[in-house]
């Protein structure tokens, strides 16, 4: 009996044993899941850059003066724990609906205006800053309202212009000296980044070469509303921008803090 009292003592004690290095070894790999776990999060702050295309229309009285317009944009991004904040740049060619934007210009005898517009279409360029909240996350889209300052500016060529009779009798142009033109504004933008991630990798710091950033590319889709109003001219050209853009778009986020 003593034997047997003695002999289960002792697989009580080793089972104990065997059950606290189990434990022990347990916790270390449970502590080093979790460090790892924690190495990867991404850091609050993120960075990256946007280029792409897209296009615009204009509501009166900008509709009278300017048609649709093509738009490419570059811009740089940065985000911190749901907030971002972004900048970009358009450009475009729109053209035009009014032969004089600044208005009825002087007239000869024979009612043939002395300026109009030297180029096929004006060069335009825009440039917003905006602040935004992502307000969606679920799996691959994100949603993020953003309000913010638009500058723009439509830049062309006027050509002042003498009318004479040629051989035939026939009145033509004669371009006698270039001006240029231009319409400038800063007013208000609206805009909602809706994104969709296709692809997540971790890579290399690109800048520095070392530590691990996670690079998040996607496509960003921009409907945005800006408003405008020219008072050089006469009378004043005002409305609203109204288009959206499409950019690739990659975002890099440290990990490990």
């Amino acid at each position: 009996m003593k034997k047997i009292i003695l002999a289960a003592l002792m697989s009580v004690i080793t089972m104990s044993m065997v059950a606290q290095v189990v434990a022990e070894e347990s916790e270390a790999t449970n502590k080093q899941v979790l460090d790892n776990y924690k190495f990867e999060q991404e850091g609050s702050f993120g960075y990256g850059l946007y280029a792409g295309a897209g296009y615009s229309v204009t509501t009166p009285s900008l509709n009278d003066n300017f048609g649709g317009n093509f738009l490419f944009q570059i811009g740089a991004v940065g985000t911190y724990d749901g907030f971002q904040l972004k900048t970009d740049v358009q450009f475009g060619q729109p053209g035009y609906r009014n032969d004089n934007i600044f208005g009825a210009p002087a007239y000869d005898e024979q009612g043939h205006p002395s300026q109009v517009n030297g180029n096929s279409s004006a060069s335009f360029l825009g440039w917003s800053v905006q602040l935004g909240y992502k307000v969606y996350q679920g799996g691959r889209f994100a949603v993020t309202p953003n309000v913010g300052i638009n500058y723009t500016k439509y830049s062309w060529n006027l050509d002042n212009l003498k009318w004479k009779k040629n051989d035939d009798g026939e009145y033509v142009a004669e371009v006698t000296s270039k001006e240029s033109a231009k319409l400038t504004n800063l007013g208000f933008i609206g805009s909602i980044d809706i994104d969709y991630t296709f692809s997540s990798s971790k890579i290399k710091n690109p800048f520095t070469g070392d530590g691990d950033t996670r690079l998040r590319q996607s496509i960003r889709f921009t409907p945005f509303v800006a408003y405008a109003k020219y008072d050089k001219c006469n009378p004043s050209v005002k409305g609203a921008f109204v288009g959206i853009t499409i950019n690739y778009l990659g975002l890099l986020h440290s990990l490990g803090f």
